[in-house]
């Protein structure tokens, strides 16, 4: 993880990017504060597939009873 001042970063920004590309963590500091920069992480598709269930009236009205309770 390096650690690097603003003007640093002002001056080497597509240096900082690579290394963000290569999953490296930077952080740059600034008036005695530290901001951590991360790579972002890959989002995987289908993540909840088989994990929740949508019923088939889905699209159905809700019992009065539980539809009061929203509407009160």
């Amino acid at each position: 993880m390096k650690v690097i001042s603003v003007n640093e970063a002002k001056e080497n920004l597509e240096k900082i990017l690579e290394s963000l590309e290569e999953n490296e963590e930077i952080i740059v500091k600034f008036k005695n504060k530290e901001f951590l920069l991360t790579p972002r992480k890959k989002r995987v598709l289908g993540f909840f597939k088989n994990k929740v269930r949508v019923d088939d009236d889905i699209k159905s009205p809700l019992p009065e009873n539980i539809s009061e309770e929203f509407y009160s």
